[in-house]
């Protein structure tokens, strides 16, 4: 077997924690990884939209440059990294995972079982911004996004007919172009990007109990754009990139008023699907076909399993999710950037889940002291996971410190009791 599947299979098969994590190019969040001002990543409004907020020249009337509170002025240029590491389940809380006898409640799992787990870096960010209204940079990003979703009725052996499970995941390496420029006082932000798809996982995953049948069908397959053979050793001399790149463009625009800005992002608009083509498989199944008079005995002994193990070459096309939101920076004291509410709203469609459409929202606030010293709060709901978020900067201009924590889950009311957690650490230099 190669090693490339076998590390594979340990990451999203035997031990259920499958990667989760969507470095998606919004402004929605320092909440995961920052890439630059114009499209940082959901979940959270970003910092860089109070900047921007601060250096409007709009004041209560909308018709002459308003006075502006003291703020370090932004940098023209920075470059930064990112990283950001999170998990979630929706069964057990952090207490209970760190208690000496964890107490599992059975009934929960008719709700059924889902852990998220997310790893990512941004190794290399810059931007540049001409202070004229236009600016540019660019970010490289490696992101692992994955899912592992057991149905409840699988788990509680319920009455089903190829009730389906989540289990999927996909690894991506990409590089953006990040632009803005404004037309009066519209502001225009575009993204195009290129990724690859370094490993993705497609799965079938079934589960039948009816009076005529019991039983557990699964078909995965493990795609790869390279082998590990011969790592650490020999690896670079047999290394083949087995892929072909993806393209996607996402914009956003945004118009200020007096009090509040208001604007709409669109993340992940594709333009050309990254493919890959060889794969290892692995199929079979498990139960019995036939039911109707089986005593208990006999439907034991009768038990079939069929697994069988193989690779091949199909190709396989793999978009990033598309996400879509409409936001508004509501800022309640006379425009007042100190003090900024932001309620946002929209929807996603994401290929790894079994039913790819999701709504999305949230509602956030920030405090920002003169560009100084940044706190922002939120509460939403992105990528299926309720996410309750505190996040910190601290900015003296030659260099910015962002730290985030958040405690998450897929169930509203686990979210707050520690069903997962979440952090996140940037810096930026620059001046």
């Amino acid at each position: 077997m190669k090693k490339i599947s076998f590390f594979l299979i340990i990451c999203f098969i035997i031990f259920p924690f499958t990667l989760y994590a969507e470095f998606i190019y919004a402004k929605y969040g320092f909440e995961e990884i920052h890439f630059g001002d114009e499209y940082n990543v959901h979940e959270e409004v970003r910092f860089d939209n109070v900047h921007e907020n601060l250096n409007n020249d709009v004041n209560n009337n909308g018709n002459s440059p308003a006075k502006k509170p003291f703020q370090i002025r932004d940098r023209g240029f920075e470059i930064g990294i990112f990283v950001n590491a999170n998990v979630a389940n929706n069964y057990l809380s952090i207490e209970q995972i760190f208690q000496e006898t964890i107490e599992l409640n059975l009934d929960n799992l008719a709700n059924g079982f889902n852990i998220n787990l997310g790893i990512g870096v941004a190794p290399l960010y810059f931007r540049y911004n001409s202070r004229k209204g236009w600016g540019f940079g660019l970010s490289t990003v490696v992101d692992a996004s994955g899912i592992l979703g057991a149905s409840g009725k699988l788990l509680s052996l319920d009455e089903a007919t190829d009730e389906k499970s989540d289990l999927s995941g996909a690894l991506f390496a990409s590089v953006g172009i990040d632009t803005f420029f404004k037309i009066k006082s519209l502001k225009v932000r575009l993204r195009p990007a290129m990724y690859y798809t370094l490993a993705y996982i497609k799965p079938d995953l079934s589960y039948t109990n009816n009076n005529s049948a019991f039983g557990v069908n699964y078909d995965i397959r493990i795609y790869e754009a390279f082998s590990l053979d011969g790592f650490p050793d020999n690896f670079l001399d047999n290394f083949k990139l087995d892929a072909s790149p993806g393209f996607d463009v996402s914009f956003g625009l945004e118009f200020p008023f007096p009090y509040f800005d208001i604007g709409l992002d669109i993340i992940n608009i594709p333009l050309l699907s990254s493919s890959l083509s060889k794969y290892t498989q692995y199929s079979g199944s498990m139960g019995n076909d036939e039911l109707e008079g089986l005593s208990l005995g006999d439907f034991f002994s009768s038990f079939k399993t069929d697994n069988k193990s193989g690779s091949g070459e199909e190709t396989v096309n793999i978009d990033r999710p598309f996400k879509a939101f409409l936001w508004v920076n509501w800022r309640p004291f006379k425009g007042n950037p100190l003090f900024t509410i932001t309620p946002l709203v929209g929807f996603s469609i994401n290929q790894l889940y079994v039913e790819p459409f999701s709504m999305e929202g949230g509602l956030n606030v920030c405090i920002n002291l003169g560009n100084i010293f940044i706190v922002k709060a939120g509460v939403n709901y992105m990528d299926r996971l309720w996410v309750n978020s505190l996040n910190l900067a601290l900015n003296i201009r030659v260099i910015e410190v962002d730290v985030g924590v958040d405690i998450r889950s897929q169930e509203f009311a686990e979210s707050w009791k520690g069903g997962g957690i979440g952090v996140n650490v940037g810096l930026k230099f620059g001046w």
